[in-house]
């Protein structure tokens, strides 16, 4: 293979890693926004309530999915 292709692909290669990098920081950042700015009204209308399988899904979904992610 010629070092320029080989040069090429490392240089894409290495920017995709980079920006998906980026992503999952910017994510992960809004995903902590989101938990901190609306807590005070989870707070009140889900953690007060009774048991339910409504609860666990929202509970699962809202803070399951966001530390598999990380």
């Amino acid at each position: 293979m010629d070092p320029q292709v080989i040069a090429a692909d490392v240089s894409t290669y290495l920017y995709r890693i980079h920006t998906t990098h980026w992503v999952r920081i910017l994510t992960t950042t809004i995903i902590i926004y989101d938990i901190l700015t609306t807590f005070d009204r989870e707070y009140y209308y889900v953690w007060r309530t009774r048991w339910s399988y409504a609860k666990v899904i929202f509970f699962l979904n809202r803070y399951l999915a966001p530390v598999m992610f990380l």
